[in-house]
């Protein structure tokens, strides 16, 4: 028999086919791969509500490509004669993108897991920081600059900790990558500050010791400021005897240089007026002998080396006075007691009462232990 030529099979085909019917038609076609591809939309939509996109970039937009490839290849087959159609690729497709959205959702739960348990560690670590700064540094006059820095990174941790109790970790870590240099840069910026100003620690106490054995020896009053604890103390043979809260200079750390720069001095000196009504703007007032000589050589060696101007003038003028109770820092370089508490005061002492001032009357590592809870 001879062989049948390709045009003649198809028409036979044709012919065979038109005879037994419509519904022959459909039982001989291929079945459309329909719950493969649903299913694959399904696994994607859930991946994508996950929040894989940025979780597992790379495994979702996988996922995303094969379900395009698979319903390219749907649409490419289904214009195709009906006998004809192979559905194969779709299928490949469909189960390559619904495998690689099941493990993209996979890999956004881990990364979310993971990256929560990092979110909750650095959120307690810049509100460690925070406290530390409420703790050492609220009364301390550290620069605007960095006040300013301080007070956005705040906001923006307050930010981040709202974020990440609505579960959305993602926007919380970004609050966070803009809130942590600005807090943890400030944190050593002012504790670099800090031990350098405590470097003067041991002339403290010296001089705090020395105040309170002359009392004890010579059976008087003294009066004692620490200008880190915000408190003055008199102190009668030798025994402390009250103490009051202090509001000192603006820019009270650090010794005095020179006249306006609104800073407390520290040294050994004395009372040398005691001043009341129209004799003063403050109450009451106790003068005292700043600058002493040594103020005043440390003046001159200052302008001479060039750290402080040639023009720049010695401060004057410094007082225990009233009118204190503002609840901050406000003066001239003055000590600032309530009035109340300068009637005491002023009671007590007399002209030639010796009036130390110093930064602190505790080492650093007390003060940090005793500010963060410690007895």
């Amino acid at each position: 028999m001879k062989k049948l030529k390709p045009l003649f099979i198809v028409l036979l085909v044709f012919i065979i086919i038109a005879g037994m019917g419509t519904g022959a038609v459909v039982l001989l076609s291929p079945e459309p791969p329909a719950d493969d591809v649903e299913y694959a939309r399904l696994a994607l939509s859930e991946a994508r509500s996950a929040n894989a996109e940025a979780y597992a970039p790379r495994t979702f937009r996988q996922a995303s490509l094969q379900y395009d490839s698979a319903m390219v290849n749907w649409k490419l087959q289904n214009r195709r004669f009906i006998l004809a159609r192979d559905y194969t690729e779709v299928v490949r497709f469909a189960r390559l993108s619904s495998g690689n959205s099941a493990k993209a959702l996979s890999q956004t739960r881990q990364s979310e897991t993971s990256l929560k348990s990092q979110l909750k560690k650095e959120i307690a670590e810049l509100n460690s920081i925070v406290g530390g700064l409420a703790n050492l540094y609220t009364r301390y006059p550290l620069p605007q600059d960095m006040r300013n820095r301080i007070a956005r990174g705040k906001m923006l941790l307050s930010e981040a900790v709202v974020l990440f109790n609505k579960g959305a970790y993602l926007q919380a870590n970004r609050k966070l990558r803009d809130a942590d240099p600005l807090l943890r840069n400030s944190w050593e910026r002012a504790n670099d500050n800090l031990r350098n100003y405590f470097s003067s620690y041991k002339l403290w106490v010296k001089w705090w010791n020395a105040t309170i054995a002359e009392s004890k020896q010579k059976r008087i009053a003294v009066i004692l400021v620490d200008k880190f604890a915000g408190k003055c103390y008199l102190y009668q043979n030798g025994l402390k005897k009250a103490e009051y809260d202090a509001e000192l200079g603006m820019h009270w750390i650090g010794d005095k240089r020179q006249r306006g720069d609104k800073a407390t001095p520290e040294g050994l000196y004395h009372v040398t007026r005691k001043l009341e009504g129209k004799s003063t703007i403050y109450y009451k007032a106790l003068l005292i002998n700043y600058p002493n000589e040594e103020d005043k050589v440390k003046f001159s060696q200052e302008v001479a080396r060039g750290s402080l101007p040639a023009n720049a003038r010695i401060g004057g003028l410094i007082e225990i006075h009233g009118h204190g109770g503002k609840g901050t820092d406000w003066t001239d370089g003055c000590v600032a007691l309530t009035d109340s508490d300068m009637d005491r005061l002023y009671k007590a002492v007399k002209v030639g009462t010796p009036v130390t001032i110093v930064g602190s009357a505790l080492p650093l590592d007390e003060v940090i232990r005793r500010r963060n809870g410690g007895s």
